[in-house]
């Protein structure tokens, strides 16, 4: 984990500074044995610590390194394809997006030409 701006490493409480393969066994696994990673400024709290990357308050550069992955579930092969991809908690799916979109048509007016509230000088 490095600042997005200087790529300095990111000094932070615990001095961590990756994750990889040597932390996995002290590291927190769900119930399903996947194993969530939480990049993010403050501590998720004692209990997910373990599996807590510090990142900046601002921009990060973030490097995966993945080496010889596996071709069976989970995996990130084929490239694109994978039954494995990296998922960002706080970012709402699709359909959320779609369901917070409103859409607001302007139709021309008879006699008028174009109206539309959004835009002072005529259709959009």
């Amino acid at each position: 984990m490095y600042d997005g701006k200087s790529q300095l490493l990111i000094e932070n409480p615990i001095n961590r500074y990756l994750i990889n393969s040597p932390m996995l066994p002290s590291m927190k696994k769900n119930t399903d044995g996947s194993l969530t990673i939480y990049i993010q400024k403050d501590s998720p709290g004692k209990t997910k610590e373990a599996n807590w990357l510090p990142a900046p308050h601002d921009t990060i550069y973030l490097v995966m390194r993945l080496y010889w992955p596996k071709d069976t579930p989970p995996s990130i092969l084929p490239a694109g394809d994978g039954t494995w991809k990296p998922r960002r908690q706080d970012v709402p799916t699709m359909a959320e997006e779609q369901e917070r979109q409103v859409e607001i048509r302007c139709d021309p007016i008879p006699a008028v030409g174009c109206h539309c509230p959004l835009e002072r000088s005529g259709c959009i």
